[in-house]
């Protein structure tokens, strides 16, 4: 087991661009988990669509929006979104402090090995 503790991971991200940090977390046979912060204002970019992998945007700290297209989606903390495989999306934190997530990239099956939430409570 690992534990990552956010406060202390948060000081050791890497600058990604010049309104963006982030550092894997996490990394296993088919998924890498990245926690990244976005600071407030345009132009911070999440990591470029991946074929193959859905992504998962788990909100910790901050307000800010995902858009994807056709759509904008506002995050706070405990907004959990899954970006499907393939889609062009944007971070953007809104507001006077970063926005905080975990990026979580899995991998996508033809054939699911677990069943989802709906499909388990029937």
């Amino acid at each position: 087991m690992v534990v990552v503790r956010v406060p202390v991971a948060l000081r050791q991200l890497e600058k990604v661009d010049e309104r963006a940090r982030a550092r894997t977390i996490f990394s296993g046979h088919n998924y890498v988990a990245r926690l990244a912060a976005i600071a407030p204002g345009d132009g911070a970019r999440a990591p470029a669509a991946q074929v193959g992998k859905d992504l998962l945007v788990v909100v910790l700290q901050g307000k800010g929006f995902l858009r994807v297209p056709a759509d904008e989606i506002y995050l706070e903390p405990g907004t959990v979104v899954r970006v499907p495989s393939g889609m062009p999306h944007q971070l953007t934190a809104s507001g006077p402090e970063e926005l905080v997530a975990v990026l979580v990239a899995v991998e996508v099956r033809t054939t699911p090995t677990v069943p989802t939430l709906p499909e388990a409570l029937g």
